[in-house]
């Protein structure tokens, strides 16, 4: 199911948008990772939502994380939940690939501590940094060219 935005007039082609979910609406200046085509036009955004991700997608990331990092995930309904948020957010490509960058660079003074998916959530934003600072040898990691 999609979400349908209406773009109003005053909105150029090229400008970054905010969306506007109550009334369905887009208006400028924000921060949006889409740009307006024209105004006056309608937006199709598509929506995933935390019940369409197939349940075997979230076994895969929690198996994935815990053999990679051999750790155990506990409690387990707050560890599933927080690894829907993060296939939603980045899709499970990226998620698996953070969590082989998340070995790949263990032990390395400043990189983030990450023992669980809820702190994968929380600090995806210092792991893409540290990534891109202290950029792993290329053999180590696999799935980590978008990241973000």
């Amino acid at each position: 199911m999609d979400e349908v935005y209406t773009a109003s007039e005053d909105i150029k082609k090229g400008d970054r948008v905010v969306f506007d979910r109550t009334d369905k609406t887009v208006s400028l200046a924000g921060k949006a990772n889409i740009q307006v085509a024209r105004s006056g036009a309608e937006i199709v955004l598509p929506v995933t939502k935390i019940a369409d991700i197939p349940n075997a997608d979230i076994i895969e990331v929690m198996q994935t994380f815990e053999q990679v990092l051999d750790v155990k995930l506990r409690p387990v309904d707050e560890q599933r939940r927080y690894a829907k948020f993060l296939i939603k957010d980045y899709t499970k490509e990226k998620v698996l690939g953070a969590i082989i960058a998340i070995e790949a660079m263990r032990g390395k003074p400043f990189s983030p501590s990450i023992t669980s998916l809820k702190e994968l959530h929380f600090k995806w934003g210092k792991l893409v940094d540290f990534y891109r600072r202290n950029q792993p040898q290329p053999s180590k990691v696999d799935n980590l060219d978008n990241l973000e």
